[in-house]
C-alpha cells in the first residue's frame, strides 16, 4: 500500500510513540506532495500544449490528494495535542524543532528528516504552482490581445 492509499484510507499512526507517529504522517504528506508536483508539472504541460482533456483529468486528481493532505494535519494535530499540553505550548505552535529540543538529536533525526523532505517538496510544488500561474497569464494575455484585435478588425 502506497503512503497516499494508507492516508486515504487508513492513517500511518498508531498511537504508541507520537515522535514515531508524527514522523509517518510527515512521511505519508511527503508522498501525496510529490504526487502533487506531478501533477502541477503534468498540468505545465497540458497548458503549454492546450490539452483541455488532459487538464481535467489532473484537476481530478487533485481533490483526493487535497482530502488526504487536510486529514494527516488533523492527525497530525491530534498526535501532537498531548505533547502540546504537557509542553505548555498551543498544539499549532508546535514546531518540529521544539519537539526536537525535547526528545534529543538521536531520536529527533527521523523526524527532522521527514520535517525536511516536506519542506523541500512542498516548496517545488510552490513554485511549479507558480510557473503554471505565470503560463495561464500569459495564455490570458495572449487571448485578451486577440480579442482586442477582433474588437478593432470589426
Amino acid at each position: 500500500m502506497t503512503p497516499q492509499e494508507l492516508a486515504v484510507n487508513t492513517l500511518p499512526i498508531t498511537g504508541e510513540d507520537a515522535i514515531v507517529d508524527l514522523t509517518s504522517l510527515l512521511d505519508a504528506q511527503v508522498a501525496i506532495y510529490d504526487d502533487m508536483l506531478e501533477v502541477a508539472r503534468g498540468r505545465f504541460a497540458a497548458l503549454a500544449a492546450n490539452d483541455v482533456e488532459a487538464l481535467g483529468s489532473l484537476v481530478g486528481r487533485e481533490g483526493p490528494m487535497l482530502a488526504s493532505l487536510r486529514r494527516l494535519d488533523s492527525a497530525r494535530l491530534m498526535v501532537l495535542r498531548p505533547l502540546a499540553t504537557r509542553l505548555g505550548v498551543d498544539v499549532a505552535r508546535l514546531t518540529v524543532s521544539r519537539i526536537a529540543e525535547e526528545v534529543g538529536p538521536e531520536r529527533a533525526l527521523p523526524l527532522v528528516s521527514s520535517r525536511d523532505r516536506l519542506v523541500a517538496v512542498a516548496t517545488r510544488v510552490q513554485d511549479a504552482n507558480e510557473q503554471n500561474r505565470r503560463l495561464l497569464e500569459a495564455c490570458l494575455d495572449s487571448v485578451n490581445d486577440l480579442a482586442q484585435s477582433l474588437l478593432q478588425a470589426i
